[in-house]
């Protein structure tokens, strides 16, 4: 079978259109190709039909267990092509990857949360993300020995040139330099974040905080310590976000609002010193760096590998992973949101299964 050529997109800026553009296709590619492989080895071996008995018998498999499981119809969904082998290594699809690759599944299972989070995140896509996506793409494309692995890599050097700023494209115009010294200073306003989680808006705000290794927030200007300047519920909430994200660096503005560079990505985490802090969009809630493996009876950090333990959890804690275990299948990845939701990104969105407590993060 001969594998259409599918062009997957260029980017020529850091848009949000301009990232998702060059995921969305680049994840297509792969898919079609991969799912083209799969689905002519498979017919040869089993009939046309094999899809539909294979997804019929994973469903029955699923209902004697007391579990749900959500057909695909589709060879070429990416999600499908890896859950499908690493939930049953007997499956039949497994003998078209690499599956005993060093790290294949960590690192097709990480593309599938990305993909999840890419389509169901409301925050804008930025081209730090992009990389790292692109990375996850060029690994897979690469040990699936597809085609497209080519097309892949040039976007993601390009992506590596507009992250680094070395890029110019001939298709887009300069922008024009203010002309008033008004346009310019406007532009210094402070704009009103979205929420805290995020990505920020407008410029990098002047008044610069340390964060210490021991929780104290030193001024860079003044040298001092200005902890106490932050609301008791301020302190509460936020100071131990900050120091589990270990920013470095705090900014604040005339506004009272927080910005820290998170992974690399420059996002809104918090107030400073005002009483009331405004109305906030629930969407835009980020997800802490670390993931997690829930199986039956561990819980693993993936980013350490480490089990966790879970003998001594809050009550709340304990009754959310009950919870995930309950309702979700063995070893899906799992995140926690920066004020304590722990959320799976399925192939239709965000599951939300409970709070966790802060003391258990």
């Amino acid at each position: 079978m001969t594998i259409q050529n599918y062009e997957i997109h260029l980017p020529e800026s850091a848009s949000p259109g301009d990232c998702l553009g060059a995921f969305g296709t680049a994840l297509s590619a792969i898919g079609i190709e991969l799912g083209s492989r799969i689905n002519e080895g498979m017919s040869s071996t089993y009939g046309r039909g094999w899809m539909e008995n294979l997804e019929e018998m994973r469903f029955l498999e699923a209902q004697r267990r007391g579990k749900t499981y959500k057909k695909s119809y589709s060879p070429y969904d990416y999600n499908w092509i890896i859950n499908e082998p690493y939930h049953n290594p007997s499956s039949p699809v497994a003998g078209y990857l690499p599956t005993t690759a060093y790290n294949f599944f960590r690192n097709a299972r990480d593309l599938v949360d990305t993909r999840n989070r890419w389509y169901h995140d409301h925050n804008p896509h930025n081209i730090s993300d992009l990389v790292k996506a692109l990375d996850l793409c060029s690994y897979i494309a690469l040990k699936c020995e597809l085609s497209v692995a080519g097309q892949i890599e040039a976007v993601r050097q390009r992506a590596l040139e507009l992250k680094a700023g070395s890029y110019k494209s001939p298709k887009l115009a300069p922008t024009a330099a203010p002309t008033a010294s008004g346009a310019s200073s406007a532009s210094q306003k402070a704009q009103i974040q979205r929420a805290v989680g995020a990505v920020w808006l407008g410029d990098l705000p002047n008044r610069k905080i340390e964060l210490k290794d021991s929780g104290a927030l030193v001024d860079e200007a003044k040298k001092a310590n200005v902890t106490a300047e932050l609301t008791l519920p301020q302190q509460q909430r936020y100071l131990k976000l900050w120091q589990l994200l270990k920013p470095g660096w705090l900014w604040v503005d005339e506004l009272g609002q927080v910005a820290a560079y998170v992974q690399g990505v420059l996002r809104c985490v918090g107030f400073w010193g005002i009483e009331d802090e405004p109305a906030q969009d629930p969407f835009s809630k980020f997800l802490l760096p670390h993931s997690y493996e829930l199986a039956p009876d561990k819980l693993i950090d993936r980013e350490t590998g480490s089990e966790l333990r879970e003998l001594h959890l809050g009550k709340v804690t304990a009754s959310t992973l009950n919870r995930a275990r309950m309702e979700l299948s063995d070893n899906q990845l799992m995140r926690v949101t920066w004020d304590g939701d722990l959320i799976c990104f399925g192939d239709s969105g965000a599951e939300y299964f409970g709070e966790i407590e802060s003391q258990d993060w």
